[in-house]
């Protein structure tokens, strides 16, 4: 009886080779996977009267991606691409929000005035994105 050829064992040792390469990219890419995303929740954004007079607008997300969400800081640091009231780029303090967490993405945000000067009453347009996941929102400030 004659065992297998050398040529058929180099094919079958190559075919497992390569059935293990692609099993571990597939584990390995599951791995790494940086998806940063978010919604806005019910109810996710206010625009009150502040302590001394003016309108603030307060807006929440919930991240609903994989990774944390950093919010402000630099704009190499911050997952936030976009982040607009009324067309206006808009700065914010540092934080972040954990994967599958609600968290402030605006506080007490006085549409570009100081103290005790505010949001005017009137409905505010707040864009905000990550990526190509641009959302936009209207406030009505009393």
């Amino acid at each position: 009886m004659k065992g297998i050829t050398p040529i058929i064992a180099t094919i079958v040792l190559l075919l497992i080779t390569m059935g293990l390469l692609a099993m571990a990219y597939t584990f390995m890419s599951g791995l790494f996977n940086v998806e940063k995303s978010f919604v806005y929740p019910t109810d996710a954004i206010t625009c009150a009267a502040a302590t001394g007079g003016g309108n603030v607008i307060n807006l929440y997300v919930f991240n609903n991606g994989q990774q944390p969400l950093a919010i402000g800081g630099t704009p190499w640091a911050s997952s936030f691409d976009i982040l607009e009231v009324d067309g206006t780029a808009v700065a914010t303090g540092t934080a972040t929000i954990a994967a599958s967490k609600t968290g402030k993405l605006l506080i007490d945000y006085r549409c570009g005035a100081t103290a005790p000067a505010g949001c005017s009453s009137t409905n505010h347009r707040v864009r905000a994105g990550i990526g190509t996941n641009i959302q936009e929102i209207t406030v009505v400030c009393p």
